[in-house]
């Protein structure tokens, strides 16, 4: 018992020196081997006292850190491929159903003010006059419902083609084709009028 507190510190001085390379370089086997060796040629009655439950405490502490650390960078791992996996899976439904409406909302929008810069450009002659009012209402009202039943039929196949550049660019190409002929149509049936 009285070589015990000498080699206790021996014993927290080696591990302190030597330990912190050896873990490094991942030979935590080789070391609880080493001090094994070491305990069974040099104190074969010290294994049979206190010191290897020492030996196993300071083990077992060293091996819950390096394991935790193991455990973090693996389930990180195993998260990112779950999330990719989740995602592959998850999103063209989440997208078809929630983008939906935004696509809807997005393109309605833009289509008016196609709308307006349209009618500032062609149609410098109506927007002098009084009937601009009632010409952007009436046609607002009308490609708002052409572009209702135009999304209605068209817009899932081309979603799932992710054609939506095409899209946008086929709706105001059709939508332009649509006001012209329209204007024709609403510019025929109104009274003639003499524009400044």
């Amino acid at each position: 018992m009285e070589l015990l507190g000498p080699l206790e510190v021996e014993l927290l001085e080696l591990l302190e020196v030597e330990l912190p390379g050896l873990l490094e370089a991942e030979l935590l086997g080789l070391l609880e081997a080493e001090l094994l060796g070491l305990l069974e040629v040099e104190l074969p009655g010290l294994l049979e006292a206190e010191l290897p439950g020492l030996l196993e405490a300071e083990l077992l502490g060293l091996l819950e850190a390096e394991l935790l650390g193991l455990l973090e960078a693996e389930l990180l791992g195993l998260l990112e491929m779950e999330l990719l996996e989740l995602l592959e899976v998850e999103l063209p439904g989440l997208l078809e159903a929630e983008l939906l409406g935004l696509l809807e909302a997005e393109l309605l929008r833009l289509l008016e003010m196609e709308l307006l810069e349209l009618l500032e450009v062609e149609l410098p002659g109506l927007l002098e006059a009084e009937l601009l009012g009632l010409l952007e209402a009436e046609l607002l009202g009308l490609l708002e419902m052409e572009l209702l039943e135009l999304l209605e039929v068209e817009l899932p196949g081309l979603l799932e083609a992710e054609l939506l550049g095409l899209l946008e660019a086929e709706l105001l190409r059709l939508l332009e084709m649509e006001l012209l002929e329209l204007l024709e149509v609403e510019l025929s049936r109104l009274p003639e009028v003499e524009l400044p």
